[in-house]
């Protein structure tokens, strides 16, 4: 829940299903926490803020070989008029859309509601937070991008 380079809503559900889990013990609990979230990041309701991803350039922007999205970003302020030297906060969202990540960078305050991606946040963000706290408890991955709601046969 510490790096920098996470969503706020990555470390708020990691946070979240590690409370659940050692307070209350609820392992099914955590699971709903998770799947609402993830239900959320599809439907696009979540508010910006909760997907902005905030980083530090730690170089000049000219200086780095490999422009990744936080290079991008950086770009993309400095194209606003705004000073971006090494140590600066970066921060952006990464929407919809074809291309790398990189080419799907924009600024929150560019960024309409319904343009982030949230394949790209549960994937990337929110599902790597937990998985490995629940597969220690003997659940997968799929159990958690599978819709709660839905029944298999199995369930009949």
């Amino acid at each position: 829940t510490v790096r920098r380079n996470v969503s706020p809503i990555a470390k708020k559900t990691q946070l979240t299903v590690l409370e659940i889990l050692l307070k209350e013990k609820n392992v099914e609990k955590a699971i709903n926490y998770v799947q609402t979230i993830i239900k959320q990041l599809r439907n696009n309701t979540l508010p910006l803020e909760d997907v902005t991803l905030y980083t530090q350039l730690q170089k000049p922007i000219d200086a780095y070989e490999n422009k990744g999205p936080h290079v991008r970003a950086a770009e993309l302020m400095k194209e606003q008029g705004k000073q971006v030297l090494p140590g600066v906060s970066i921060y952006y969202v990464i929407t919809k859309g074809k291309g790398t990540i990189g080419d799907r960078v924009k600024l929150p305050e560019n960024t309409k509601q319904e343009e982030y991606d949230g394949e790209y946040y549960i994937t990337n963000q929110v599902v790597p937070g937990v998985e490995k706290i629940l597969a220690v408890l003997g659940h997968t991955t799929q159990e958690l991008l599978k819709d709660h709601k839905q029944q298999t046969l199995a369930g009949f």
